[in-house]
């Protein structure tokens, strides 16, 4: 799925990643990669159960890809 990021280029342009995020039982993952190269993923031992926890691996992952 795209992405938006929140930080740009370094042009002005919007920043987005084409990411993947999936469960399975005991575990939470989520990827994600940028047209300029940049990728970082983030697996949970514990599966996310709220949407909390969900948001902090997105956050996680897109505080990589903007720095």
């Amino acid at each position: 799925m795209k992405t938006p990021l929140p930080c740009d280029d370094g042009h002005g342009h919007e920043r987005v990643a084409r990411a993947h995020r999936g469960t399975i039982p005991g575990y939470g993952t989520w990827a994600a990669a940028t047209d300029d190269g940049r990728a970082a993923s983030v697996t949970m031992t514990l599966e996310p159960r709220t949407s909390q926890a969900v948001e902090h691996l997105e956050k996680t992952v897109a505080e990589a890809l903007c720095h």
